[in-house]
């Protein structure tokens, strides 16, 4: 209404039509954000699908669209993020796991020797990821972390036994001889009754598990690895070393 009461058609002021506008318009860093959201098609690599979706921008569509920017988000942003602060973590135990066992051996050395078992490890991880076709998962990283802790219980029991011998007077490659094949039975019955009580729970008696399953796999093929390391690997390396050192001494 006029400020004399008269009333003012809408259509001599205004113009309707219908049109389509975003309810929401939401900005990051000040930039305005569309999201758009789809799932993967049946059991693909979505590593691959997001790297093909960014080489497939840059490639062809970013010179159309100058002013916009892509960013690959979603599961695959949280998967890269988790990825890097289990990383870290994963860095800070096996510092710890080395003060730990230099403070037990008194030795610098030593602790890598042990340690050594870990990377053995995760090699029977990648072999059993690739030859398995079973995907990178946070069931087989989170297995894979609690697999570095378990990898070096055989080598910690056979450079004990070595430097035991070594400090009644054993010359250092008797006494890697005498560890190598005294300690092999204590060591496989660990190894394999750890393995036995993983082999259920890894094949699926009783069903198999999309998430304990893989975790049960990637500790028994890393554990298998890292014990035959313990078993020849590592014994070697040891008295190269300390051969080594003693020739050096002498």
């Amino acid at each position: 209404p006029t400020d004399d009461g008269r009333l003012v058609p809408l259509s001599s002021v205004a113009r309707i039509r219908g049109e389509s506008s975003i309810g929401t318009i939401r900005r990051v860093e000040g930039k305005r954000e569309i999201t758009i959201t789809a799932d993967a098609l049946g059991e693909v690599d979505q590593q691959a699908v997001n790297a093909g979706m960014e080489a497939y921008w840059s490639s062809t569509l970013a010179s159309q669209f100058q002013d916009v920017d892509l960013v690959v988000g979603g599961e695959f942003s949280d998967f890269s993020t988790l990825l890097l602060d289990i990383l870290r973590v994963f860095i800070l135990g096996i510092f710890l796991m080395y003060l730990i066992l230099g403070t037990q051996f008194n030795s610098y050395s030593q602790p890598f020797l042990i340690l050594l078992s870990v990377p053995f490890a995760f090699i029977g991880v990648v072999l059993y990821l690739f030859v398995s076709g079973t995907p990178l998962s946070t069931t087989v990283i989170y297995s894979a972390v609690a697999l570095a802790g378990i990898a070096v219980n055989d080598a910690i029991v056979l450079i004990s036994f070595i430097n035991e011998r070594r400090a009644e007077g054993v010359d250092t490659s008797e006494a890697v001889l005498e560890a190598a094949s005294t300690r092999i039975r204590p060591i496989l019955l660990t190894s394999l009754t750890t393995i036995a009580g993983l082999l259920p729970t890894a094949i699926g008696v009783g069903g198999y598990s999309v998430v304990w399953s893989p975790m049960a796999s990637t500790i028994m093929v890393g554990l298998v690895f890292s014990t035959i390391s313990a078993l020849f690997i590592i014994p070697l390396l040891y008295g190269a070393i300390y051969d080594r050192t003693r020739r050096n001494a002498q």
